[in-house]
């Protein structure tokens, strides 16, 4: 898309010096504009995931080489990961690029076990050659572990259907991607550069960094002691652990309820620059004089800041299924304002600012709307009551509109009940007709000739041809059709009103069928502080109890919120395959059933993050963020993989399973750290990116940086117990 639009700005620039002088072609907005920078700030963001990352490494190690190890490996990951995305015909859109950005900090994991373990060995007095094979051997079948959980977890989302599958098919694909070349990568590339890059630390070291290191050393070593005595103090005395997990159950539980509150949606529109403003005026109105109330609104809206460009359109806007999107009474504004990061003020309240210059308009009705995360328009909640009877349908959803009306966040409710059109209405008197030997059907089409006139013939010039149309002189009145001449008796001309009753009626401006059902529909906006789903409850509760339905007639939300149940309701479906996908997956490599039943234990506890942090962020579940849920199914379970494989080491050395456990949990303690470190502040720049088109990653980022850290810690404390 960024290609083709370039191309027509190409063009564009070389028409512009073949116009006439006063005229210039203006470019107002395209979506390749709002797509290369939502993509550049995507790569900044994923520039600062690697950065951070890179940081925690050499926090831990204090050792310039490994650092470079892990620097070294992440942007090849990825890059070999573009290419594999290429052959499978992706291109670099919302959906990838959020793969990419939450993978930052997850395919690290895999090589920073790696490298963990081989320094743990260089450090113990092998040589680096050696310190690599030994280390990768070691860490071969944690790291199988936990990369194929990542894998299996993604592959129900992949075959998602709807439409939100399509948006979810290139992310988990992206992400499948990507971990299984970081698996590769992991047993490739990194011990072949740590035994190249490696070298045994000097010891009696006096440089600033091994200060450095000492100290940090000193202080972790110290948290880990107080862990281990933690560990043991809980297995000596059992009430402290059964004390500890009714408190994780009691935080377990209040986070379902915060997560309750929440409400779902279908995530952040992003901020495009782009507000629409929709006017509908009287329907009697002429072309005339919707221009004049346009001209006048356009004046109220120059005063805007931030305003780059304002286009009008009239005649035709972009509506939605059950509104009119043709006819000399409506109109469109597209108002075009500097990018994100050129002002202060968000796209929300450009919007309450264009609300309150057009909130007194006189004869118009108003509709303020932003383009969604697909780019088009539409309301957020779309209330569609089916019956037989127009009259009665009309009568219900105004008063469903009055409902709407006295609920907090409905912005703007509208109905598809509008004023008719008059019409004229002529039924033939047959009688006559059949006396004058005259069929109805010739009546119908010179009264069509009369009015819109008769092709006559076409008039060919060069490669054109023209119509040649033949009408009567245009004159305004509606009397003059009941004195419209047909053909009667030779010599005598009869007048239309003695062939035909002229009747004068008031015609609907359209009849909105659904599932051969006629419907009338309510449209709404919600305030950024009302999500979709829990505005669906209320409206539903509110309109059930103060408007009863007649038999035979029904209500159904349609639009987004039919969308974000479809896939909501796929999600979930995904996410309880992953479950059993993870736990076959787990039995077969741990050879166990009982222990990944035990690791699936961890998965509760990333929720307690995710719905704490989307709280406190104000962010509702979004499908972005839902799906970030089941991905952390493949994530969260890896730290209790790491405890689990090191315990069957203990086990199989014949160290007792209790004083093995504590072990495990005191060995694996850094790399823990170390992965779910690296892995949130990997995260951290999509949670709080202020970029162009971040909107759409920050309650994603927020989400699965909240769940990774929360289940972090407290698998840590569960597990072992």
């Amino acid at each position: 898309a960024v290609q083709v639009i370039g191309a027509i700005r190409e063009v564009m620039d070389q028409l512009q010096g073949d116009l006439p002088g006063g005229m210039e072609l203006v470019w107002v907005t395209d979506d390749g504009t709002f797509t290369k920078s939502m993509v550049d700030s995507a790569w900044i963001n994923v520039l600062q995931g690697i950065l951070l990352t890179a940081f925690v490494l050499f926090l831990f190690l204090y050792n310039f080489r490994s650092t470079l190890v892990i620097g070294m490996t992440m942007p090849i990951t990825i890059i070999i990961g573009l290419f594999f995305m290429q052959a499978a015909g992706f291109t670099l859109n919302v959906s990838t690029l959020l793969s990419l950005g939450m993978s930052v900090g997850i395919l690290v994991t895999n090589s920073i076990v790696v490298l963990e373990a081989i320094v743990k060995h260089l450090e113990e007095g092998k040589s680096p050659r050696e310190a690599a094979r030994r280390g990768a051997n070691e860490s071969f079948v944690a790291v199988l572990a936990s990369a194929g959980t990542n894998v299996v977890v993604l592959l129900p989302v992949s075959i998602m259907p709807g439409m939100i599958g399509l948006f979810m098919k290139p992310f988990a694909l992206t992400m499948i991607i990507v971990t299984l070349v970081s698996l590769f990568v992991s047993f490739t590339l990194t011990p072949m550069l740590c035994a190249l890059l490696l070298k045994p630390k000097k010891k009696n070291s006096h440089s600033p960094l091994a200060y450095m290191e000492w100290g940090w050393n000193s202080v972790f070593d110290r948290l880990i002691a107080s862990y281990r005595w933690l560990l043991k103090f809980t297995d000596r005395y059992r009430i402290a652990a059964v004390v500890l997990l009714l408190l994780v159950v009691l935080i377990f539980g209040h986070s379902l309820k915060t997560g309750s509150m929440l409400g779902f949606s279908m995530g952040s529109d992003p901020d495009r620059g782009e507000i629409f403003v929709k006017l509908e005026f009287s329907t009697t109105n002429s072309l005339a004089r919707t221009e004049e109330g346009v001209t006048a609104i356009e004046e109220r809206l120059r005063s805007l800041p931030h305003l780059r460009h304002m286009l009008t359109t009239i005649g035709k806007v972009e509506g939605i299924f059950g509104q009119t999107s043709e006819g000399v009474y409506l109109a469109q504004t597209l108002l075009r304002f500097n990018e994100r990061i050129d002002r202060q003020e968000t796209i929300n309240d450009l919007v309450e600012l264009v609300r309150e210059k057009v909130a007194d308009s006189p004869g118009v009705l108003c509709v303020v709307t932003v383009p969604d995360f697909a780019g088009g328009q539409g309301s957020d909640i779309e209330f569609e009551i089916a019956g037989s009877d127009l009259d009665t349908l009309d009568q219900l959803v105004l008063k469903a509109q009055g409902v709407a009306n006295g609920i907090p966040g409905f912005l703007e409710p509208d109905t598809t009940v509008r004023s008719g059109k008059s019409e004229l209405r002529i039924k033939p008197n047959r009688v006559v007709l059949a006396d004058l030997d005259f069929p109805a059907a010739t009546l119908g089409m010179i009264l069509r000739g009369n009015i819109e006139g008769i092709t006559a013939g076409t008039f060919k010039r060069d490669a054109r041809n023209y119509d040649i149309v033949v009408k009567f002189a245009e004159e305004q009145g509606k009397d003059q059709v009941r004195d419209f001449l047909f053909p009667g008796v030779p010599g005598r001309p009869v007048s239309l009103a003695n062939i035909g009753t002229i009747e004068e009626s008031m015609a609907p401006i359209q009849i909105v069928r659904k599932d051969k059902n006629r419907v009338a529909k309510l449209f709404a906006n919600l305030d950024p502080s009302l999500a979709l789903g829990m505005a669906v409850e209320k409206l539903s509760a509110e309109f059930e109890e103060q408007v009863p339905l007649p038999p035979g007639y029904t209500y159904h939300f349609g639009g987004m919120y039919e969308m974000m149940s479809e896939g909501v309701a796929a999600l979930m479906e995904a996410g309880l395959i992953a479950i059993l996908l993870v736990v076959l997956l787990l039995a077969a490599i741990l050879e166990s059933f009982k222990q990944p039943i035990i690791i699936l234990v961890t998965l509760p506890l990333a929720l307690i993050g995710v719905f704490y942090s989307l709280y406190l962020g104000g962010y509702s579940i979004g499908i972005f963020a839902l799906m970030s849920i089941v991905m952390l199914i493949g994530i969260v379970v890896n730290n209790a993989i790491l405890i689990m494989d090191q315990f069957n080491v203990h086990v199989a050395a014949g160290m007792p399973r209790h004083a093995a456990m504590v072990n495990a949990a005191c060995e694996r303690f850094r790399p823990i750290v170390m992965i779910t470190l690296a892995a949130v502040l990997g995260m951290l720049p999509l949670a709080f990116g202020r970029g162009i088109g971040a909107e759409l990653r920050n309650d994603t980022g927020l989400a699965s940086a909240g769940g990774i850290l929360v289940s972090g810690i407290l698998t840590l404390l569960v597990m072992p117990i």
